[in-house]
């Protein structure tokens, strides 16, 4: 049988869902299907009335023309081809692609993706995905958004993406094992993600964690930091932030030494620090270039009665 030609979206839909890929099916062998001319593969197999058993063989379609593949295989419980031939070079998103595609293992490490913008809930719930995607080009992504949530195999290091104009990150990862937030938003002058949600109770360092991120405001006041150790720098430079951080358990902290210097916006009363250090951390232009009201406070004095100042003269 010739190889079927499709001219747009819908009759390649109706090809999909008769289910009959196979070469003596209706349309011939799937594999060899010519989608060339098909732009548009937002929900293309989520739309599929026997979407939770797909596993059809794609791997060799021709996407050039491609520029969406938003929830394509979304909900494809059963999906778990080989896509590393796919053309994704004039792909701008690819929201929720394989969301919940639970199997899906398959080879996308080659994509092209230096078109794509967001990377929101691709991988989310993908619980078998562990590809190593650390050659992606994400110049221009600006949101993470539950990029790899649920993807309880996934154990790639992705330290080497340009993650300079994200600005949404929430739920992108789990945090819960992480123990080094060390320059992880360093220099992102955009970033101003909600980070609420994040488990950072076993972090012990945050050395530059937000150094010069100078957009980031976040609320971060409900972090755990019970196993805190290195706080140097943790918000220099960063310009926009004055989030109330007074909650933080800091009675582990050795190192806090210029912690918020020219954090220019920050003015917030932070005393109760004072009364959770017990031992003699270092604390060197903690509030130098802030807008703390307390002039003295780049000079705190933990021997002082009660310690202080910490931004605000800290009364007994």
């Amino acid at each position: 049988m010739p190889t079927t030609v499709f001219g747009d979206k819908t009759s390649l839909i109706a090809a999909l869902e008769q289910g009959d890929y196979s070469s003596s099916g209706p349309y011939g062998s799937i594999l060899s299907w010519n989608v060339q001319a098909v732009a548009d593969f937002d929900s293309l197999i989520n739309g599929l009335t026997h979407v939770a058993t797909f596993n059809g063989d794609v791997s060799n379609w021709d996407t050039s023309g491609v520029t969406t593949l938003g929830a394509t295989f979304y909900g494809a419980a059963a999906f778990n081809v080989d896509l590393s031939s796919w053309d994704t070079s004039k792909v701008l998103d690819l929201t929720n692609t394989l969301r919940g595609a639970t199997v899906f293992n398959g080879d996308v490490s080659t994509w092209d993706t230096s078109s794509v913008t967001t990377l929101e809930r691709t991988f989310n719930g993908a619980k078998a995905f562990n590809i190593n995607l650390s050659s992606w080009d994400t110049s221009k992504v600006t949101s993470l958004h539950s990029f790899v949530r649920g993807a309880i195999a996934f154990n790639q290091d992705l330290n080497t993406w340009d993650t300079s104009k994200v600005k949404e990150l929430y739920g992108a990862f789990d945090t819960s094992s992480v123990t080094r937030l060390g320059a992880t938003f360093k220099n992102t002058a955009a970033f101003n993600g909600d980070l609420s949600s994040w488990d950072t109770g076993e972090v012990t360092n945050m050395w530059q964690a937000f150094w010069t991120a100078t957009g980031f405001n976040g609320d971060i006041s409900t972090w755990d930091t019970s196993k805190l150790l290195d706080m140097y720098q943790t918000f220099e430079y960063a310009t926009s932030f004055n989030v109330d951080i007074s909650s933080w358990d800091v009675g582990s902290v050795t190192q806090m030494s210029q912690v918020l210097e020219f954090a220019s916006a920050f003015n917030r009363d932070l005393c109760a620090w004072g009364t959770k250090i017990t031992g003699t951390p270092l604390v060197g232009s903690m509030f130098a270039g802030t807008s703390c009201p307390e002039a003295a406070s780049t000079r705190v004095d933990l021997g002082a009665s009660p310690k202080g100042p910490f931004c605000h003269v800290c009364l007994p």
